[in-house]
């Protein structure tokens, strides 16, 4: 019974997580859980309304609060420095991070992605909402972001993509809260 609704409090959990992004007939068979990763697999079909196949190449949307994205598989798994994000013919824009700066300050973003398919990008986006892109389709690298007071995002971008995407974010300084939205 208690292993019921351990099990149960995980698929609340898991359903809160990936609110933003739609998904259809989730195959609980393909569900894996541990404390240090998420997958989630779903179907395909009619995974969203449409809209998100529209963000790509629109700097409004992008830079809008609100994540629309669709999917058929979504994984996040936190490497001990960062995060590793999997996805599977995943469109739309989804916030990754939350980088709430107490003062102007600096980031250091280390990435690497690996795109297999589709179209796929991960954007920083300043107080003023200023797109920057920090990756686009493949590449590895390190640098520095410089965020303005307030409430900075860094987001992912997609296209029908299948990607495998690390990130991690350090603070120069302690002006930064970073929060992950896995």
């Amino acid at each position: 019974m208690k292993k019921l609704w351990m099990y149960m409090i995980l698929v609340i959990s898991i359903i809160f997580m990936l609110g933003a992004c739609t998904k259809n007939e989730a195959n609980s068979g393909n569900n894996t859980n541990s404390t240090n990763d998420t997958a989630v697999e779903a179907s395909a079909n009619n995974a969203g309304d449409g809209e998100e196949m529209k963000i790509y190449d629109d700097d409004s949307k992008i830079v809008s609060e609100g994540d629309n994205c669709a999917l058929s598989q979504y994984g996040s798994e936190d490497t001990g420095s960062g995060y590793k994000f999997t996805l599977g013919d995943f469109s739309g824009g989804k916030t990754i991070y939350h980088l709430n700066a107490k003062a102007d300050s600096t980031v250091d973003v280390k990435f690497d992605c690996k795109t297999e398919s589709g179209k796929f990008k991960c954007v920083f986006i300043g107080t003023d909402n200023k797109i920057t892109n920090i990756v686009e389709q493949n590449g590895n690298g390190n640098l520095s972001l410089k965020l303005a007071k307030g409430e900075n995002r860094i987001k992912i971008v997609g296209l029908s993509a299948k990607v495998e995407l690390t990130v991690d974010v350090k603070n120069q300084d302690s002006n930064v809260e970073i929060e992950c939205i896995n």
